[in-house]
């Protein structure tokens, strides 16, 4: 499921960019 892999990437964008 590449699906899992998409959401974990949006995560670390999003908390770099939270950052």
């Amino acid at each position: 499921m590449v699906n899992l892999a998409c959401e974990q990437h949006i995560n670390i964008l999003h908390l770099q960019h939270g950052n």
